[in-house]
């Protein structure tokens, strides 16, 4: 069966900047499934770092990497189908985390590795932009 690709927004109630942090982009994944990898990536991240968590082009590019290599980042003026926002989806899944981090439709070899790499990267960007 040959899924249509869907138009997302992924984005954070309480970012600072939306319009660059905001990402539109298209999957093949279906939305209950996207929201449950994200929420697993959010889930994961936090248990490598509660301080830190990944901007939405992150999350994005894990999710390209990890679950659908067919992802597009699109053009902000693209119309997206489905939003999904980072703290609602966090809100939302919250009390069934150890689910959603054991459940093995979601778990993939690397992915936690790649994300403390992240992590690393943005604590050095950090660190060269006070000094």
């Amino acid at each position: 069966m040959n899924t249509k690709p869907i138009n997302y927004k992924l984005t954070h109630y309480y970012a600072k900047e939306k319009e660059s942090y905001d990402v539109i982009f298209s999957s093949k994944l279906r939305p209950e499934y996207l929201s449950n990898v994200i929420a697993h990536i959010q889930f994961l991240t936090d248990e490598i770092s509660h301080a830190k968590e990944l901007a939405s082009i992150e999350i994005v590019s894990l999710l390209k990497m990890f679950y659908d290599n067919d992802i597009e980042i699109l053009d902000n003026n693209e119309v997206a189908k489905f939003t999904i926002d980072e703290y609602d989806n966090w809100e939302f899944y919250c009390s069934a985390a150890d689910q959603i981090l054991k459940n093995k439709n979601y778990v993939r070899k690397g992915l936690e590795s790649f994300i403390k790499k992240l992590l690393l990267n943005q604590e050095e960007l950090l660190n060269t932009s006070i000094q």
